[in-house]
């Protein structure tokens, strides 16, 4: 039977490569190659397949081509190829044409031994240039009774399933990078399903809180692509359903909650009469749960005592800089200090404390910008605070380095690094004032300093009625009274405008409620926190955009919000809080952030639109 199949693919793929010979090289010769065209040529192919299992290797090049050279297939019989297809499309985007042309070899092969294999580089002539694809490593298995695993969640697999072979025919499992950490050092969680037989309807029931953690996910896929995997000597369609980059925050050890699904399973339910009449199995999808292992993860104390100026930053290959725009100026000019921190750890955790700023100067809240990317390796970037310093008094000032102590995961050792120091040289300006300048330094004291200029002496009994200063301050009475009265009628003006006083004043309203969060999230109280975080940004919006906040929809206001020419990351985020927040008052389903990083979220995305809107 098995010989019979063979021979009845071979006559189709013969079939198909006598009609693509006749055609598809006529293509191939009337159409000119793109000579200003990137070329690729890469090879598609299963990495693990069984035993007996016919399958497919294809080369492709994103191109006409010709003068192809098959690779030498060893250890591997080839039922059929090269199968050559040529194709071109054309696709229009406003008003612009674009062709995409691609020649593919398709080979049908089949392995009957176990162990691994190379399929060798093949070469391609395209445009005169030869190119050569990338050697692949295939891994054959045993076959199991003659059926193949499909890359597919949904197999074709009509064997019946029973009540107990399910968990091994259907799982979650859930890796951790390391179970064994230091507070702050990152962790890479990767949830996969494992299938070998047919099952439709993904339905997510639980998910990790991580609770005591700060999360952010990598891969959360909404197309969910299986593709085969080798498990415990067994070939699974494997899929991955979330990958997560979480930071223990503080020492002990913490249960971690196990991933739910509920999948639908094909099973026999019984019996039925088939069109002839005969009796015959009957079969259904059955909902059934699927729950991931559960992990128990260490959170262990530093190998020494903290250092009392430690940031509390966990990682490795820091580095610390630090730049001002002069080095001269005079009294009342600025200077700009922008301090950089970059390296792969808990970046999220930087704030622009530790900067000794000299009496010298008045300083503000620093500029913060950020570029931090989370993938498998950390959370790597660069925190940048750009300080605005001006000058108060003149001298020769010098600001001190800044020490950035780090723990770091390469040694198991805390680590300081410096800036550099800068020394400045402030000059006196045009407006300095000599007795403001010392009237700074002896403030607070009994002994004021004595004033030497600008002394004015007044004439002994001389009386204030009647003189011209006492009539003027009449007129000045009565102009202030004016004056009061327009402004007076300008703010009950500008107060009729409901709409016009709620902009003016979300802002304000939306810091009020931010403050009762965070006091409800230090009292624990989760479920008010998430309520008032919600009611914080929802009365927020409407108040800026005009909406009354009890009928206020997210699709009016995302609408609202890219009439504004808002950028969609941030109407994203500001969807992803609305969810979040509504998802922990009525139930644990898809809420894996903690209330800390939404106090954050929050807080940070309220900033950014009041300085848009």
């Amino acid at each position: 039977m098995r010989k019979t199949f063979i021979i009845l693919i071979s006559i189709i793929l013969s079939s198909i490569l006598i009609i693509s010979t006749l055609f598809g090289n006529n293509e191939v010769k009337g159409n000119k190659p793109n000579q200003n065209k990137q070329i690729s040529f890469t090879v598609k192919c299963e990495k693990i397949v069984s035993t007996g299992e016919l399958f497919r290797v294809i080369f492709s090049v994103n191109d006409y081509a010709s003068g192809f050279i098959s690779p030498a297939f060893k250890g591997i019989q080839v039922i059929s190829g090269p199968n050559t297809l040529s194709s071109q499309t054309y696709s229009y985007v406003n008003g612009n044409t674009t062709q995409l042309i691609s020649t593919s070899y398709t080979y049908h092969l089949i392995a009957e031994k176990e162990g691994k294999f190379i399929i060798p580089s093949a070469q391609v002539t395209v445009n005169g240039k030869t190119y050569n694809s990338e050697p692949f490593e295939i891994t054959v298995v045993k076959g199991e009774n003659g059926n193949n695993t499909n890359n597919n969640l949904n197999q074709n697999n009509s064997n019946s399933n029973s009540e107990n072979d399910i968990s091994d025919n259907v799982f979650i499992k859930t890796t951790y990078s390391k179970t064994n950490v230091y507070p702050g050092e990152f962790i890479i969680s990767t949830t996969k399903i494992y299938t070998k037989i047919d099952i439709r309807n993904l339905a997510e029931k639980n998910t990790p809180k991580y609770t005591g953690f700060w999360i952010k996910d990598i891969q959360a896929p909404q197309n969910i692509q299986a593709e085969r995997e080798l498990l415990n000597g067994q070939v699974y369609s494997a899929a991955l359903l979330r990958q997560t980059i979480i930071y223990p925050q503080k020492i002990g050890k913490y249960q971690i909650e196990p991933y739910e699904l509920e999948v639908s399973v094909k099973q026999k339910v019984g019996k039925e009469y088939d069109i002839f009449g005969r009796i015959v199995d009957r079969y259904a999808f059955v909902n059934k749960p699927v729950k991931a292992n559960s992990v128990t993860i260490t959170v262990k104390p530093f190998p020494e005592k903290e250092p009392e100026n430690f940031s509390g930053i966990v990682g490795e290959n820091f580095k610390i800089s630090a730049s001002v725009d002069k080095t001269n100026l005079k009294t009342d000019e600025n200077i700009n200090y922008t301090l950089r921190i970059s390296g792969n750890g808990n970046l999220y955790l930087l704030n622009e404390g530790g900067l000794k700023i000299p009496d010298a100067f008045d300083s503000y809240k620093p500029n913060v910008d950020e570029a931090i990317k989370y993938t498998i390796s950390g959370g790597e970037g660069f925190k940048e605070f750009k300080y605005l310093l001006l000058a108060r008094k003149y001298g020769k000032v010098k600001i001190e380095p800044l020490e950035f102590v780090y723990f770091d995961i390469k040694t198991n050792k805390f680590e300081t690094i410096r800036t550099q120091s800068f020394d400045i040289d402030i000059e006196k300006g045009e407006n300095y004032s000599t007795v403001a300048n010392q009237g700074v330094q002896v403030i607070n004291k009994d002994i004021r300093y004595i004033k030497e200029k600008n002394i004015t002496l007044k004439q002994k009994n001389k009386n204030f009625g009647g003189s011209s200063i006492f009539y003027l301050s009449y007129i000045i009475a009565l102009l202030a009274f004016i004056v009061f009265v327009l402004i007076r009628r300008k703010t009950i003006k500008e107060n009729s405008d409901i709409a016009k006083v709620r902009n003016k004043k979300a802002g304000k309203i939306s810091q009020k409620r931010l403050k009762t969060a965070l006091n409800l999230l230090k009292a624990n109280k989760e479920t008010p926190f998430y309520s008032e975080i919600l009611k914080s940004l929802n009365g927020y919006l409407s108040d800026k955009l005009n909406l009354n906040q009890n009928l206020a929809t997210k699709g009016e206001i995302t609408n609202l919000l890219s009439e504004k020419n808002v950028n969609q990351e941030y109407i994203n985020s500001i969807l992803d809080i609305m969810n979040t927040c509504e998802y922990a008052q009525y139930g644990p389903v898809g809420n894996n952030k903690t209330p800390e990083s939404v106090y954050a979220e929050t807080e940070n995305i309220i900033n950014k639109m009041e300085s848009i809107l």
